[in-house]
């Protein structure tokens, strides 16, 4: 890809930075909105305050080097590292992923996240930079006491059931066709694969904190049988239960 010429009024400001990364604090003021730059090894070059806060770090000095491993439990740093690689080899950005990260109250919930390559000279690429929003408050401000806001809430905290579609439209407020819609506007995804993601990140976290069997797993975590979690489980996780349980968790010793 070729990069465009720089003329020589942009080239004498950017030579006269003192820090590479001042124009990023930009989103420091920007409401609920954070940012990072990562090299091509997914180590951390630079995060906004917000995301330094949640992690616990004093400063973002604290967290430069940092890969997604050294943060997050390994099925949430898998996913990190899955996306980031698909801008890299692409060189193409992901814009609208929606992916877990951590609230100001320290929990895990669903963000959207807009992952963009920097290239460097010649235009290879040298690393990732990205933003990213609490899912419920991209697009339009979208709050917990909206009709997508409430249907994403009941998702979340029933994820192991099967609601009809009727049940979730009269939760919205809406009819069956305006929720389908206008929850795809706002996730970038259906209801059904909504829950799928729900569904696998809960299993995951089940696979490296017991030592249940996998169909006691899928049961609780609403899949219809083992069978069906394996499939969702490799497509979302890129491995298998068993082989995710082997790698990162208790090393295939518990029943499985």
């Amino acid at each position: 890809m070729a990069v465009p010429a720089r003329s020589p009024l942009i080239q004498e400001f950017l030579n006269g930075l003192d820090d590479p990364f001042v124009l990023a604090r930009l989103f420091e003021d920007l409401p609920d909105i954070e940012c990072f730059v990562k090299d091509t090894h997914g180590r951390r070059l630079y995060v906004s305050s917000g995301i330094w806060r949640r992690l616990g770090f004093s400063s973002g000095t604290e967290m430069v080097g940092k890969s997604d491993n050294d943060l997050f439990p390994p099925h949430i740093a898998d996913q990190y590292r899955r996306s980031d690689e698909q801008v890299l080899e692409s060189g193409q950005p992901s814009v609208g992923l929606l992916e877990v990260w951590i609230t100001e109250q320290g929990v895990f919930d669903w963000f959207v996240v807009n992952k963009y390559p920097v290239q460097g000279k010649g235009g290879r690429v040298i690393g990732i930079m990205g933003v990213l929003r609490a899912a419920e408050k991209t697009r339009r401000g979208l709050l917990q006491d909206t009709p997508i806001g409430r249907v994403s809430g009941y998702l979340r905290a029933h994820f192991s059931e099967a609601t009809p579609m009727a049940d979730l439209a009269r939760v919205a407020g809406l009819s069956e066709r305006q929720l389908r819609r206008r929850f795809l506007e706002e996730f970038g995804m259906g209801m059904a694969e909504f829950v799928i993601k729900l569904r696998t990140h809960a299993a995951a976290d089940a696979l490296l904190k017991s030592d249940k069997a996998l169909a006691d797993i899928a049961q609780e975590t609403g899949f219809c049988d083992q069978s069906a979690f394996t499939r969702a489980f490799r497509a979302q996780m890129g491995m298998t239960p068993r082989a995710y349980r082997f790698q990162y968790g208790n090393g295939g010793q518990g029943p499985v």
